[in-house]
């Protein structure tokens, strides 16, 4: 095993920590403590499990992207995660790129607009 763990072991570690709750519709809420706005609905526990992984993914990678503190964890430098996400990044197809870069856009003009 690497003593440097990858971006994949980070969110492993990441979801270990995830609460989840049956809402009274019977539908889940999941949620990660010490990342503000990582969280997700489902209609399962297994479908919300995997949509907040999808969640954190990209919280992940605005924050590296924009420059936003990122909880380490306790075992990854920011530079380490950079890396890793622009390895990730460059793995992705052209349309799964600028898919990322139109919700990035999005998002971006949403937190920074938002008391307009």
């Amino acid at each position: 095993m690497s003593d440097h763990p990858t971006l994949t072991s980070a969110i492993t570690a990441a979801l270990a920590t995830a609460h989840y709750e049956q809402l009274e519709d019977g539908s889940y809420s999941g949620r990660i403590p010490n990342y503000p706005g990582v969280l997700a609905f489902a209609p399962t526990c297994a479908a919300c499990r995997e949509e907040l992984q999808s969640t954190l993914q990209d919280w992940l990678f605005l924050g590296l992207k924009f420059g936003h503190p990122i909880p380490a964890e306790g075992h990854k430098t920011i530079d380490a995660l950079n890396q890793e996400v622009a390895a990730y990044y460059s793995s992705l197809s052209p349309s799964e790129q600028a898919e990322l870069h139109e919700w990035a856009d999005f998002a971006t003009h949403e937190f920074t607009h938002r008391d307009s």
